[in-house]
């Protein structure tokens, strides 16, 4: 069966807004399918988990004019990745790559499974409850402890699934290796599915050790930093036509060069790109050098020298960056500064 997205923007800010109103304790609830009238409350958010007691401060959740399941759950959800149209649960122990969003935020995608008994077959919203747990005295996940929504699951069979929920963990990279616990209440109209898993957070569960152990920087925009060698292919006197910029100082000797880089070979299976051939050489990366420069750095056509090939792993900013070292001696001249 064909899968889609979950996080289709509209509906999710919709039910979003009824679920939150709901949660304030504000009745007549509109959610983003249907009208929800005032009516007496059939359960509660509490320790996690609706349940079936009554509350004197809070409505009953309604979503496309029905109201959530306020039972207790059963024992048949199951938490794991969707790939293709495979799903695949996770189990105690399994390790799980963390995501980057395009802001820097750091999260997890899990498909959300359970029978589809759980809701009406022509309204399958259901009320989503994530709570990211850790072991005591942990503090890794304390910002984003819960994430709790309306969503629209997605018939299989005779389950309903939620593909690549948005779960949200931090706003930096994650240390290695860090447990977190997954307690997990999904709620449609007429019933509830629960489960709990304890899983292994990792950056990567392809990429190779020496490559995890690369260190990254940025917020927002993050790179990871891999060694990597130039080789100067050409070197000539700056034209008019090459609209680059030069050193404040002065560039009557500017030179335009180029050169290839190749990522070393400990670490190529970092990258996706391991090669780039006629880059730009420059003083902070974008000054033209002067001769002198070139010279007291003893860079010629042919040499080589070490250079960090810092590549984008989150964030939509400048795909790569190159850092030369070698040019570092002739900033001072070359700005004044």
């Amino acid at each position: 069966m064909a899968r889609r997205s979950l996080y289709d923007a509209p509906m999710r800010a919709r039910h979003t807004l009824a679920l939150s109103l709901a949660l304030a304790g504000i009745s007549g609830v509109t959610p983003g399918c249907g009208t929800s009238t005032s009516t007496p409350d059939t359960g509660h958010l509490d320790g996690g988990h609706l349940d079936g007691g009554p509350s004197s401060d809070a409505p009953a959740i309604f979503c496309n004019g029905a109201p959530i399941f306020a039972g207790a759950a059963d024992e048949t959800a199951e938490v794991g990745l969707t790939q293709g149209d495979t799903f695949t649960a996770w189990h105690d122990g399994d390790a799980v790559a963390y995501v980057w969003g395009f802001q820097g935020g750091t999260m997890i995608t899990p498909t959300i499974s359970a029978p589809s008994s759980i809701a009406s077959p022509s309204n399958p919203c259901v009320l989503l409850d994530i709570e990211n747990l850790e072991p005591e005295g942990g503090h890794v996940f304390e910002a984003f402890p819960r994430y709790t929504t309306l969503l629209d699951g997605t018939p299989n069979g005779d389950r309903l699934e939620l593909v690549g929920v948005f779960d949200q963990l931090g706003n930096a990279a994650i240390p290695e290796h860090t447990p977190l616990t997954l307690d997990v209440t999904i709620r449609g109209t007429a019933g509830a599915a629960h489960t709990r898993v304890r899983i292994d957070v990792v950056s990567s569960t392809t990429l190779p050790p020496e490559c995890i152990a690369l260190p990254t920087h940025g917020e927002g925009c993050v790179f990871r930093s891999i060694p990597a060698t130039g080789r100067i292919t050409a070197i000539r006197p700056v034209t008019p036509a090459d609209d680059v910029p030069l050193c404040p100082t002065g560039g009557a000797d500017a030179m335009f060069v180029e050169y290839d880089l190749e990522v070393d070979a400990a670490y190529r299976a970092c990258t996706s790109t391991p090669s780039r051939t006629a880059l730009r050489l420059g003083i902070q990366g974008y000054l033209a050098p002067p001769m002198q420069c070139l010279t007291d750095a003893s860079l010629e056509v042919g040499s080589t020298f070490p250079v960090t090939y810092d590549e984008s792993i989150a964030g939509t900013c400048t795909p790569y960056s190159v850092i030369v070292p070698a040019l570092d001696p002739c900033t001072a001249s070359c700005t004044g500064t």
